[in-house]
């Protein structure tokens, strides 16, 4: 069962404070006084639901229900609503045994829904309840405004509770998104129209282009081949002059190794020269190291040597001094014996006297103890004696209180036995009859409990199911909404960019006019841009963006002269500047062979030039650019690299660069290069496919795992539906069980209460009856004996006032002599003190006479330890000065030595020198003819470029197709110009045959250059028919080349889109197919569910009015789904009227018989009214009544009321009050275990 477990309110309207009100199953009432806030509550709970509307919640905006303080407390700065429901038998599609919905308000106007705590939209909210009776302006929530509204509405604003009911909201909201989807749909048919209209003519234009293309592709093949035959020519031509510069080089390269051998021997010995003058100058260190410290050590004997001496000094003038001072120490000593015999004479005499006065005062303190003795016995004995004669007194009054009690109750126990006889007989037939209906209802208890175990179990193993379904449905569904997000924001990023790079955002003005240009075709042989047309990985970006800098927009072009197109171009728009390199032209900057042993060292990273991915055609470009950079990991390596002798460029992977010269610069990079967005380009192109492909197998997963879940919940809402009806008649079952079981308990115990009570009285009147009698003897043996007591008192009285007298008399002289001894003892007490402290003093002095005595001693000892250490110093002072002399001729003996050694590497340096001048020359000499020998290379070397970038082939296979006969004749130049649309039908993206004139076919090519040439044709006749072919095409005209490819690709999009256009036709008549569906479906269980709520409503107005006629009319019988209701209403004894004219309280009976109409036919879990019930008099609200609690075992109740009877339906009441003006507060009481209509009766008296 679903029911409203807990609602929790803080700072909404007037509740300021944290407010939590416990709901149960059952009806529920809140009351109190006018003003105080009861209907706030009410409003809590339709806002917690999405109330949108601030005057329903009767304020001018919604902010209006923030608490806005009071008196004494302060306005919050936000609306708080916590309504938790138990949801234990799945009623809300959720896995939860209990769902928590939340809504918060803040002061700033942010709104906040929260499902189980974590963030949800409103429509979440209208999801889960949507079809279950619950909701802002559902059938089950109603107040006083609400019944004038569903009396007094329009006929067709009336029927959206019975949409509710009938269940076809969820229907209303489907059609009206297929309506969205619909215009939608028919939006973009408009829209694709007009987009085809516009490819049709775009394809139209780009047909006759694409045969202009195709003629001239034809032409610019044979070009080709000619130019093919001509680049072999050259290569064979330079290969016979490379021959003898090779010979000259290999000489020079053996003469150069030769000297560098020498060179390697001068070495050595100048390295044996070295190491021997750096052992000779490290043994004169040595020697003078030694001497220094020989030097140090004597004059720090000397210095210590003085030392000694001025302290035996300083000691002789210590033990002078000191003497003196023992002297006066001498006399002191005897001035202290003479006060201490002094003190010990005076300090016997008066001892003497002390101990005489103690001995009177011993004596007299004797005689004044036992007085006082005799005193306090005789006071002691008064006092015992009172004591005991007001003991005496209180007992006798007890006895004879004791006796009168005894006899009252003795009657009383006598009457309640009596009355005991007569209620058990009555007790012993209730109990009879009752164990006879407990047995009863125990057995249709069991029975019940049977048959919802077994419906139960079936239940959970299909919640076990469905939870395990809807956990693997959302998660796919998780997956594949975040699948989606990561696709559309990788393709929005990549359209981004894309798009940019199409338009060449980013670059310099004349830079994008130039590539604009060549894009629309006005400029030809435009390759691109350097940053589109090179890629280099991630870590590497940053380096090769700093060796490019501002060049990373230089543009490279086929020739000079599309090169020098470009520029008039920019001059005659005056749009900017470029700069141009252009592939016959652009001279490349090869990496120094000489750096390339710093490859290997640790933190070079390597060339930039083998760094980077390049077309071959634009190698030239890329090494003009990059051509001896070197790429390094840090500045650190960097420069150490240029002070070992490399002198090139040198960039880091931060993006710092060091040129040859040493100028640094660098820093940081705020935003990535045109490098990395080119990468990131063509990175986020395969994500995407990667994407796509998952999203196609989560979409498929979502499919299944949906129809899965729906079959599930179909199950679980029968067997819902099933356990709800036996859970209410379990309930019912145990319930009566339960309240047989209760009385019998309770006569049983009254039973055993009333046997015990008798049982208990009889045994107490004769314990009554022997108190009486005792308690008599007792009072006349205390009476005799208070008589002798009070004669007892009267003699103690005069004994005790004389010895009183005598005991203060003795007191008074004892004090006197207490005082004379106390000043004696203080005198004695200093006497003794002056002694001890004149003893203290002879010893203190005696000690410091020691003392001094003992430095004297120690003093003379230290005189005699520094003149014997001072005879020591002063030899070893002899033995310093002789080592000194010795260490000085081994000084000028080494000196001599190193002079002779660097003689020795001056002469092999002088022979070094003129080893390496013929070093020098002989490897200048080389290198010449290295430079000679690389130039024929580059020669080569281009010559293979040139065929791997102008016809994408290596120079063996351009060879190979030379002289193989491969080629045939090219079309004639005199074909027909004009038949373009014949030739638009071979349009085609692969390239037409190479072809020749008259090539040199059928030679193979064996190594013989000279042979080779002899096979090729002059280069006059070639050199002419590529002047012809040239002429040909430049009497074309512009030719827009990819015509062909736009052509196929826009025929390719033409054909998509009119595909496109045939999907959205068949969606849209889908969408018409289902719309009429939904309309079906919507009739058939609006007509079903208006039947009955039509016949249950007359039963109800008869059931609530005692009679009378009552009806539902539909306004339009054939638009059943457009159709207003309208109410029709004739109360007992009355003629028919129209319903507004009836009155208040008929109204309110009538909009309450419509709510137990449809309750008939559609039960909601809750219903909240709110003071609905305040028009109808006493005997309407017994009818009322009567209703809530049939309803009331299978719907939760809430009644805000004022009315008393209403109170008397309650298992549990709220009581809104306001202690502190403004501030609702909330006291509840719990009604089930007290008897509810004694409640409510003492609830109309005390009101």
């Amino acid at each position: 069962m679903l029911f409203f477990k807990r609602l929790e309110l803080h700072g909404f309207k007037s509740f300021a404070n944290k407010t939590t009100i416990d709901l149960f199953p059952g009806v529920t009432v809140v009351v109190g006084p006018n003003g105080c806030g009861k209907s706030n509550i009410f409003d809590s709970i339709r806002w917690v639901l999405g109330e949108q509307s601030a005057k329903s919640m009767r304020g001018a905006r919604m902010g209006d229900v923030i608490f806005n303080g009071s008196g004494g407390v302060k306005a919050t700065g936000m609306a708080r609503v916590n309504l938790v429901l138990n949801n234990a038998m799945r009623v809300l599609p959720t896995d939860f045994d209990e769902v928590s919905i939340q809504r918060r308000l803040f002061r700033t106007g942010e709104s906040e829904y929260l499902m189980n705590k974590a963030n949800c939209r409103l429509k979440d909210i209208t999801n889960l309840f949507m079809d279950t009776g619950v909701g802002t302006d559902s059938y089950s929530v109603m107040e006083q405004g609400k019944v004038d509204a569903v009396i007094n509405s329009k006929p067709l604003e009336r029927r959206a509770i019975f949409d509710e009911a009938a269940g076809i909201a969820k229907y209303k909201a489907r059609k009206e998104e297929a309506l969205r989807k619909l215009d939608r749909t028919d939006a973009d048919l408009t829209r694709l129209a007009d987009i085809i209209a516009e490819v049709r003519r775009q394809a139209n234009s780009l047909k006759r282009q694409a045969a202009k293309a195709n003629r001239y592709k034809k032409l610019s093949t044979e070009l080709r081949v000619l130019e093919m035959e001509l680049l072999v020519r050259r290569f064979f031509m330079l290969k016979e002059a490379t021959s003898s510069t090779e010979t000259r080089y290999q000489e020079l390269s053996a003469r150069v190794t030769e000297l560098r051998g020498e060179l390697a021997v001068l070495d050595e010995q100048q390295a044996a020269g070295r190491v021997a003058a750096d052992e000779v100058q490290a043994a004169l260190e040595v020697s003078q190291s030694l001497q220094f410290e020989v030097n140090s050590s004597l004059s720090g004997a000397q210095n210590r040597i003085a030392l000694l001496e001025q302290r035996i000094s300083d000691h002789g003038d210590r033990i002078s001094s000191l003497a003196g001072e023992i002297n006066q120490l001498d006399d002191q000593m005897r001035g202290l014996d003479e006060e201490i015999a002094k003190s010990e004479l005076e300090i016997g005499a008066h001892s003497a006297s002390l101990d005489s006065l103690r001995e009177d005062f011993s004596k007299k303190k004797a005689h004044f103890d036992t007085l006082k003795s005799d005193s306090d016995q005789s006071l002691s004995s008064l006092a015992n004696l009172r004591q005991e004669i007001n003991s005496l007194t209180r007992s006798r009054f007890e006895a004879e209180n004791e006796s009168r009690t005894a006899h009252a109750m003795e009657g009383k126990l006598a009457d309640e036995m009596a009355r005991g006889e007569a209620e058990l007989a009555l007790l012993n037939q209730q109990i009879e009859a009752m164990s006879v209906e407990k047995d009863e209802k125990q057995s249709v208890a069991e029975e019940a409990e049977q048959l919802l175990a077994a419906l139960k179990s079936d239940l959970e193993s299909t919640i076990a199911l469905l939870r395990t379904c809807e956990g693997n449905y959302r998660t796919s569904l998780t997956e594949l909404e975040q699948a989606r997000r990561e696709s559309q924001t990788c393709q929005s990023r990549h359209d981004a960019l894309a798009e940019l790079q199409e338009n060449f955002e980013g670059y310099y003005r004349g830079v994008r006019d130039v590539m604009l240009a060549s894009k629309s075709g006005q400029l030809h042989g435009i390759v691109g841009v350097v940053s589109s047309l090179i890629e280099a990985k991630g870590e590497h970006e940053l380096a090769i963006e700093a060796a490019l800098g501002s060049q990373a927009q230089d543009i490279i072009a086929e020739t000079a002269e599309d090169g020098k197109a470009a520029i008039r171009m920019l001059k005659q728009s005056n749009t900017g500047r470029a700069t141009l390199l252009p592939l016959d032209l652009i001279q490349p900057r090869r990496n120094d062979e000489r750096n390339r042993w710093a490859l290997a060292e640790r933190g070079v990273v390597g060339f930039a030039t083998d760094l980077v991915k390049h077309e071959a055609r634009i190698t030239p470009a890329v090494e003009y650019l990059l051509g001896n950079v070197l790429v390094c990991e840090n500045l650190d390596v960097a420069v150490e690299l240029l002070r070992r002798g490399v002198k090139t460029r040198f960039v880091t992977l931060g993006g710092d660069v060091l040129n040859a010269h040493g100028a640094m610069s660098g820093g940081s990079v705020k935003a990535a290069g045109l490098l990395h967005r080119t990468r990131e380009v063509k990175e986020l192109a395969q994500q995407l496919e990667g994407l796509r492909g998952r999203l196609a197998g989560l979409e498929t997963s979502v499919v299944n795992l949906r129809a899965e879940r729906e079959s599930l919940r179909e199950r679980h809402d029968k067997l819902m539906k099933s356990a709800n009806a036996q859970e209410i008649e379990n309930a019912r079952a145990r319930s009566d069980f339960q309240v047989v079981d209760q009385k019998l308990s309770d006569k049983l115990g009254q039973r055993t209460s009333v046997l015990e009570r008798n049982s208990t009285s009889e045994a107490e009147i004769a314990g009554y009856r022997q108190k009486q009698e005792t308690a008599g003897v007792r009072i006349e043996e205390l009476s005799r004996q208070l008589v002798d007591l009070e004669a007892r008192l009267a003699d103690a009285e005069a004994h005790s006032t004389g010895r009183q007298q005598e005991v203060a008399d003795f007191a008074r002289e004892i004090n006197e002599l207490m005082i004379t001894i106390s000043t004696n003892t203080e005198r004695l007490s200093s006497m003794r003190d002056r002694l001890a402290s004149a003893q203290r003093e002879k010893v203190r002095v005696a000690g410091v006479q020691t003392d001094k005595q003992g430095e004297i001693a120690n003093l003379r000892s230290q005189q005699d330890e520094a003149a014997a250490e001072i005879e020591t110093l002063r030899k070893t002072v002899e033995e310093l000065q002789g080592r000194i002399a010795e260490i000085a001729q081994q000084i000028t003996h080494e000196t001599e030595k190193r002079e002779v050694v660097q003689l020795d590497l001056r002469k092999l340096g002088e022979r070094a020198h003129v080893l390496q001048r013929d070093f020098n020359e002989a490897q200048n000499e080389h290198h010449e003819v290295e430079l000679k020998r690389t130039e024929d290379l580059v020669q080569l070397r281009n010559v293979e470029i040139q065929a791997q970038e102008k016809f994408s082939l290596t120079l063996e296979e351009v060879i190979t197709r030379v002289f193989s006969g491969e080629a045939v004749a090219a079309a004639d130049l005199s074909e027909d110009e004009n038949t373009e649309e014949a030739a638009l039908e071979t349009v085609s993206t692969e390239e037409a045959a190479e072809t020749v004139t008259e090539a040199p076919a059928g030679y193979e090519f064996t190594g013989n250059f000279e042979e080779a040439l002899a096979r090729l044709r002059e280069p006059e006749v070639i050199g002419q028919r590529i002047a012809d072919l040239r002429t040909a095409i430049d009497r074309m005209g512009p030719v827009h080349v990819g015509a062909i490819d736009e052509y196929n690709e826009l025929n390719a999009r033409y054909e998509f889109l009119t595909t496109q256009e045939r999907d959205l036709v068949v969606a849209k008549t889908q969408l018409t197919e289902t719309i009429q569906q939904i309309d079906e479906t919507s009739k058939d269980l609006f007509a079903k569910a208006f039947t009955e709520i039509r016949d249950n409503f007359v039963q109800m107005f008869r059931r609530l009015f005692g009679g009378g006629k009552a009806d539902l009319l539909l306004t339009e019988e054939n638009g059943v789904l457009d159709s207003g209701i309208d109410i029709v209403a004739q109360p007992p004894g009355k003629k028919p009227q129209h319903i507004s004219l009836l009155s208040g309280g008929e109204k309110a009976l009538t909009a309450v018989a419509l709510l137990f109409a449809i309750f008939m036919r559609k039960p909601s879990p809750f219903c909240i009214l709110d003071e609905i019930d305040a028009p109808l008099d006493d005997k309407n609200i017994e009818r009322f009544k009567e209703l809530v609690r049939d309803f009331a075992h299978t719907t939760q109740f809430i009644i805000i009321t004022h009315n008393k009877q209403t109170m008397a339906l309650a298992n549990t009441i709220y009581g809104i009050t306001m202690e502190e003006p403004g501030v609702s507060k909330v006291v509840s009481i719990r009604l089930d275990e007290f008897d509810q209509s004694e409640f409510a009766r003492e609830t109309a008296l005390a009101g």
